[in-house]
């Protein structure tokens, strides 16, 4: 009997060691994910600090144009000056927070109802929606301000969005 109570705690003190190790391995591969999504930003262009209530008011007129897609022809100024607001906030904020991710969310559908504009895709909206509801709940503070995997994606999507608006920007000087 006392072998096999040995036996047992040599293999819980294993199991412990063995917990132990792979929980040291993940805490530095989250830190390795931190500095990754640190990284993802763009370099150029203007840092602006982040602002809630002008982010809560592009929030709400973004929602105001999607209720009233025939319009957005005639806001595409607008459009850009959200986008690029939003992107300038991209520039500044901690990376992951829930303003990164409000940010993001708010450049996205910006660039979506720019999207629409030109070609009147109904998908165009619903991602817009879909963004703008991620706003709200970043702004609303429901974003994980620890979660570097949700920054990464965030900071991806970010540098997606900046190498398609020039692309979105000479579609609409040929749709002129």
């Amino acid at each position: 009997m006392r072998i096999f109570g040995a036996l047992f705690l040599v293999v819980l003190l294993a199991a412990a060691a063995a917990l132990y190790l792979h929980g040291r391995d993940a805490v530095a591969t989250l830190g390795g994910v931190a500095k990754v999504a640190e990284s993802l930003r763009e370099e150029h262009g203007v840092k602006r600090a982040f602002d809630r209530r002008a982010a809560t008011r592009a929030v709400a007129d973004l929602e105001a144009l999607v209720t009233d897609p025939e319009a957005l022809a005639s806001h595409v100024a607008e459009l850009k000056a959200i986008g690029s607001t939003a992107a300038s906030w991209t520039r500044s904020v901690p990376s992951p927070s829930s303003e990164l991710a409000a940010a993001v969310a708010i450049r996205g559908a910006a660039a979506e109802l720019r999207a629409y504009a030109l070609s009147s895709d109904g998908t165009r909206l619903n991602v817009a929606r879909d963004r703008l509801a991620d706003a709200r709940r970043a702004l609303a503070g429901a974003a994980a301000d620890g979660d570097s995997l949700a920054a990464v994606r965030q900071g991806l999507a970010n540098i997606e969005r900046s190498q398609q608006e020039p692309l979105l920007e000479l579609d609409e000087d040929l749709a002129r």
